[in-house]
């Protein structure tokens, strides 16, 4: 039998109006076309089966920290499993996620289901100790007229932040070094913060973590900030008609990019 916890809203933040988030901006600095089609025209669409299964992952993960918030038990490891494939089950037959005519997802499913199991029993059970779960932080951006919004997944005793992904390979140490989201997370807590990304590996025939783990000071925070005012200008000006969001090529392919056919669409005079 499943525990029982208070199940957060569907749509966090939903009453503090237009904001950004560190995703938002990660869109808008990879593609302000894209951004520009999901942001401003409200084109939405429904999650590809590897988002669907990095959603469940989390959810699955969550329901364990919210428990032992209250109880200090972790729930037993099947409980966890059985939650990640019911969500996603759940979510596959509702048709809340995209996918072609035919297309069979118990491929996806296990492999993640495996790679969880590996991780809860190897990096979670009798070794985390959660304070805030799926916790939602909100602030005023310096010198601008939006707030900044985020939710951390977990944040240990210790002061440590965790945020949990699911790829299909280990991250670079370029990309590492290029990632803003903890400095996000450090601007939203108000102090430096030891920040770790715990990464599941689901294209590995074998489950294996990889543990990336950074510091973020005051210094990188004054950066992201003169970042996120420089983006919120030109935000207002694509949004106002004053400038063409610009596309970038290099994730100009169907793979990278959900909104590659109403891009392509625009660039022609297509898009209505």
């Amino acid at each position: 039998m499943e525990a029982s916890v208070a199940v957060k809203p569907a749509k966090p933040f939903a009453d503090i109006g237009k904001h950004l988030s560190y995703s938002q901006v990660n869109m808008f600095d990879r593609c302000q076309l894209a951004w520009y089609l999901k942001y401003v025209r409200g084109i939405t669409k429904k999650p590809t089966v590897q988002m669907l299964l990095g959603q469940c992952y989390h959810k699955a993960l969550a329901l364990n920290f919210e428990e032992k918030r209250i109880t200090g038990i972790d729930l037993p490891a099947n409980e966890i499993v059985l939650h990640f494939t019911n969500t996603f089950n759940d979510a596959v037959t509702a048709g809340e996620i995209e996918s072609s005519p035919g297309q069979g997802f118990d491929s996806y499913r296990d492999p993640v289901a495996r790679l969880l199991r590996h991780y809860y029993e190897e990096y979670v059970v009798d070794k985390m100790e959660p304070v805030l779960t799926e916790h939602e932080y909100v602030m005023p951006i310096l010198g601008c007229d939006r707030v900044f919004a985020g939710i951390i997944d977990v944040q240990l005793s210790d002061g440590t932040m965790i945020d949990f992904k699911v790829t299909s390979r280990r991250w670079p140490d370029s990309e590492i070094a290029e990632n803003k989201q903890a400095t996000a997370y450090a601007m939203l807590s108000g102090r430096d913060v030891d920040f770790e990304f715990h990464i599941g590996l689901r294209a590995n025939a074998k489950p294996a973590v990889q543990i990336v783990k950074m510091r973020r000071t005051r210094d990188e925070v004054d950066a992201y900030v003169r970042h996120l005012q420089c983006t919120v200008s030109q935000m207002k000006e694509i949004e106002s008609g004053v400038a063409d969001p610009f596309p970038r090529q290099g994730f100009c392919n169907e793979k990278m990019c959900q909104y590659y056919q109403e891009c392509q669409e625009w660039k022609y005079g297509g898009l209505a």
